[in-house]
């Protein structure tokens, strides 16, 4: 990928993606989801997501995860911001946010702090801001293949035991969906990459839809399994307006450390590019089904709006942010 093919996507505020999640997020509020039609959406959601994540084990090139992995200082601050700094913010959230929202979405706002970065987008606005797409893409990587580890761990200690009152935590059965429905997939498109790795790149457009409608099914699954449950009704308007203000306030936190920290320790314009975008992003292809696999169904769609919300603002907020410093850096110096 060149820094000029990935230009483009600078107007990601106007993404299909985006706006396909906010339709499905209004086709879960008004359709009518029936026993039969849930359990059909939860065979659908685990076959869909064992399709996307074989599709990230083949079309991963492995050689650029090894010439990426050389730069320590770009993929320790990304992984550090991703599982640590996020985190710990969340320690200092979470009290503040039981006050005045529902436990379940304090929940969300954690859950949100201890998720991978995502890849597509961090790596396309990586490029659109002339900044290190190589190293994007393997910080990007690694740090989804490391959430699924990481991610069920942090979110039994932190959801579990900060108070908010979900009782949460990755069960033994819930490690073993991980790895069926996740780690298994991609294992098999890394081991099937000499044979199938040329063709899969190649179809890269098939791939993104296959991505984007993995989020779409996802979104609206826990989103019309909430209203079925009725949980929409511990929700107001004032709640989804404090829980956009605190999604705008965390994403420009990590921004600001992210971006000032790269200057601190001495990074080039494209590694604070990279470090910026993959450090500030949390992905929604992941989160779903992880959350899918370690939480009740009872809680899902509530604990979902958090990260839904987040996800809709990072697009927009940073895609205009690359273009601004595409403006600014045009040879990517």
């Amino acid at each position: 990928m060149s820094q000029t093919q990935a230009a483009p996507s600078a107007r990601l505020s106007i993404d299909p993606l985006s706006i396909g999640v906010l339709l499905m997020m209004v086709l879960g509020l008004i359709v009518p989801t029936t026993p039969a039609v849930r359990a059909f959406l939860n065979e659908a959601q685990d076959y869909a997501i064992m399709l996307l994540f074989l599709l990230y084990g083949a079309r991963l090139p492995t050689n650029e995860v090894i010439d990426g992995l050389k730069n320590w200082k770009l993929q320790g601050s990304i992984f550090l911001t991703t599982f640590a700094i996020f985190p710990l913010i969340s320690l200092v959230l979470a009290p503040l946010l039981q006050p005045i929202l529902t436990p379940l979405l304090v929940a969300g706002v954690v859950y949100i702090c201890v998720l991978p970065s995502t890849i597509q987008s961090s790596v396309a606005l990586t490029g659109a801001a002339r900044g290190n797409v190589a190293g994007a893409i393997c910080a990007a990587t690694v740090s989804n293949v490391g959430g699924m580890f990481i991610t069920p761990f942090l979110a039994t200690i932190l959801i579990g035991g900060d108070g908010t009152g979900v009782g949460a935590g990755v069960t033994v059965d819930g490690f073993i969906n991980i790895f069926k429905i996740l780690l298994a997939p991609f294992i098999v498109g890394q081991l099937a990459r000499p044979w199938v790795g040329a063709y899969v790149q190649s179809k890269a457009n098939i791939t993104k839809q296959v991505d984007r409608s993995v989020i779409w099914l996802n979104v609206f699954a826990a989103v019309a399994m909430a209203t079925a449950d009725g949980v929409w009704h511990d929700v107001d308007a004032s709640q989804l307006i404090i829980m956009g203000v605190v999604c705008v306030g965390l994403l420009a936190t990590v921004l600001t450390i992210t971006w000032t920290g790269g200057k601190l320790i001495g990074m080039n314009y494209g590694d604070r590019v990279a470090l910026l975008m993959c450090g500030s992003k949390k992905s929604l292809s992941s989160g779903l089904p992880i959350a899918a696999a370690i939480f009740p169904a009872s809680i899902l769609g509530l604990m979902s709006v958090p990260l839904i919300v987040y996800h809709q603002i990072q697009l927009v907020v940073c895609a205009l942010i690359a273009g601004k410093l595409a403006q600014a850096h045009p040879d990517g110096v």
